[in-house]
């Protein structure tokens, strides 16, 4: 690429998560251009038309994030147009598997990771320990750099903690656990109820925002029915003013992952100003430092051990180490390192 020539990137799916949404932000203000390419599923057809324009209009490279597609012949598709079109791809892999089954069983889930891993340029991963984990099940064919994921300060909404707590009627003596959308197994739902179940009195599991998963819903109302006045659950769809209001509200979120390679949430909580109390798990370390803002728990008794050491005072100051930690990622370092490599391939 000539000097003065202006980078023109292509992001695939369009922006709508904190990454994503980001990261075109920030690309844009070092000068990069950007477009955004759709999810590759019923408007497919769309999709591939919008490769064929950008194309037409200089842009040569596109980072695919995740897998945005719905089956094979979709991902089939999308490599051989930008074969045909000379497209260079940068995958950002943010998972080593999907949350839930995507394209079948977990065994085509795997073929589908090794089929992006073969049309890929190069890829991006957030942690040293997932590009370990990423060689050791795919091997090292694919040239991966290691660009963490930078904190969520330009979009998360703050909201007053005494005033959030009066407006969703949670008890002001409270010690408030939180989790924010359980709606995934992996997300260690059994260990949340079960820890929580035996925590003090004085302590108060909230879980709040949607779930579809009828067996998840009906183990956390069977928790509610069992252990009266220990759980508040707000199981539906609720807008960022009052997710603000959540994480306001509350001390302590406890995210007790089974597996996770990349956790949004966690980097949500941090951003938020919370002190959190997970599991050693994908980039986990990276954003909580034991001791420091929460804790990394092995076994349900090391949990409950956990929180119950942290009451509102410790939360408070944890809280504060956590926005020390989720600043020291930031968003203008992210972009550049993208920006390099998205410039090497051209």
């Amino acid at each position: 690429m000539g000097s003065g020539t202006r980078t023109k990137v292509l992001l695939c799916p369009a922006a709508s998560g904190p990454h994503l949404q980001l990261l075109k932000r920030y690309l844009e203000k070092r000068g990069v251009e950007v477009r955004c390419i759709s999810w590759f599923g019923r408007q497919t057809p769309w999709s591939i038309a919008q490769l064929f324009v950008r194309r037409l209009q200089g842009f040569k490279v596109m980072n695919l994030n995740w897998l945005p597609f719905n089956n094979r012949a979709e991902m089939r598709l999308a490599r051989l147009s930008c074969r045909l079109l000379g497209i260079r791809m940068v995958w950002t892999v943010h998972n080593l598997s999907p949350h839930s089954v995507q394209f079948g069983s977990r065994g085509a889930d795997q073929m589908a990771m090794r089929y992006v891993q073969a049309w890929a340029d190069r890829g991006v991963v957030h942690s040293e320990r997932t590009k370990n984990d990423f060689q050791a099940l795919f091997g090292q064919e694919l040239p991966l750099d290691v660009i963490p994921l930078a904190n969520y300060f330009d979009v998360v909404a703050k909201a007053d903690a005494e005033l959030s707590r009066r407006k969703l009627l949670l008890p002001p003596d409270k010690t408030i656990v939180l989790m924010i959308g359980p709606n995934r197994w992996n997300k260690g739902i059994r260990s949340y109820l079960r820890v929580v179940s035996s925590l003090p009195e004085s302590y108060l599991g909230v879980l709040a925002g949607s779930c579809r998963d009828r067996e998840i819903a009906d183990l956390i109302r069977r928790y509610e029915e069992e252990h009266p006045g220990r759980f508040r659950a707000v199981l539906e769809r609720l807008d960022e003013s009052t997710i603000a209001e959540y994480y306001a509200a509350s001390d302590i979120v406890f995210m007790p992952f089974e597996d996770i390679t990349t956790s949004a949430s966690i980097m949500e909580a941090i951003s938020q100003g919370k002190a959190v109390v997970s599991t050693d798990r994908g980039n986990m370390s990276m954003l909580i430092k034991n001791g420091a803002n929460g804790y990394l728990a092995g076994s349900e008794d090391e949990m409950r051990e956990r929180l119950m050491s942290i009451d509102r005072n410790t939360a408070r100051s944890m809280g504060e180490r956590s926005l020390e930690v989720a600043g020291s990622y930031t968003w203008e370092e992210s972009a550049s390192r993208y920006e390099s490599i998205f410039k090497e391939l051209l």
